[in-house]
Parts: structure tokens; C-alpha cells; sequence
């Protein structure tokens, strides 16, 4: 199934700029401090306009990487199964983003939200993986030997 490694591979890639865009956000992205709502850990608008690499520094880089990882799995596994298990971590990283968020002092986990439009893409690539794999077993099934 050289088709999936390759569309894997495609969002791994994706995941990677999405990582360099994200950690070039400004701190207000993930925070109300744009409304003025400041809190001890983001006091001044310089903080509030400063990047998220800048601001968590390594933490955030180690955030960033689940994704990329996550990407890479089932490129190198291709299995619905791999697939499907990569689907969940997106899903699930979305879902620590979004908490993150809207926690009061800011989190470098808040970046994983910024994955929504990977563990889209992943939930359909598992559907079109899971699609085919059940045909091609079936086909294999009826073939006379």
C-alpha cells in the first residue's frame, strides 16, 4: 500500500510546518491577553505579542513533535489498525489543546489544538485506509488458487 505510506508521509510533512507556524505564534493566539485580560504569567503586551517559541521555549518543542510523530507511525506501519491508533492520539491531542486553552495560565500544550485540521485529514485517510484494506482482503478471498 504504497498509496497510504504516501499520504502519511503528505501529512507528515504538513504536520512539520503546521509546528513552525504554531511556534511562530504570538502568545495571544492561546490567551485572552488581547482583550486585556493580562495574568501574572502574561503581565505586559510585550508578553502578550511575543512568539511561543520565545515564551515556553524547549517545552514547546517537545509539544510540537507528538503530531509529527503521530504523522510518521502508520507511514511506517501501514496498517488500518496504526492508522486508526494515530487517528486517536490526534483526536486526543486536540482535545488536551482545547482544555489548555482555556486554562488560566498559558500551557505549551495549548498548541495541540492548532492539530484540528490534522486529526481531520487523519480520520479520513483511516477511512479510506480501512476502505480499501477490507476490499483487498475480500478480493483476495474469492480469488480461486
Amino acid at each position: 500500500m504504497t498509496w497510504i505510506r504516501f499520504a502519511w508521509l503528505t501529512l507528515t510533512v504538513a504536520a512539520v510546518g503546521l509546528a513552525v507556524a504554531v511556534a511562530g505564534w504570538p502568545m495571544y493566539q492561546i490567551t485572552n491577553c488581547e482583550v486585556g485580560a493580562l495574568t501574572p504569567a502574561v503581565p505586559t503586551a510585550q508578553a502578550c505579542n511575543e512568539l511561543m517559541r520565545d515564551y515556553f521555549g524547549t517545552p514547546l518543542f517537545f509539544v510540537l513533535v507528538v503530531p509529527v510523530v503521530v504523522c510518521t507511525a502508520p507511514a511506517l506501519y501501514p496498517l488500518p489498525r496504526i492508522s486508526w491508533m494515530a487517528v486517536g492520539a490526534l483526536v486526543l491531542a486536540v482535545v488536551v489543546g482545547l482544555v489548555s486553552v482555556s486554562s488560566e495560565s498559558p500551557s505549551p500544550l495549548a498548541a495541540l489544538c492548532a492539530t484540528i485540521p490534522l486529526a481531520a485529514v487523519a480520520i479520513v485517510l483511516a477511512i479510506v485506509h480501512h476502505i480499501v484494506a477490507s476490499h483487498s482482503s475480500r478480493m483476495q478471498l474469492r480469488t480461486p488458487r
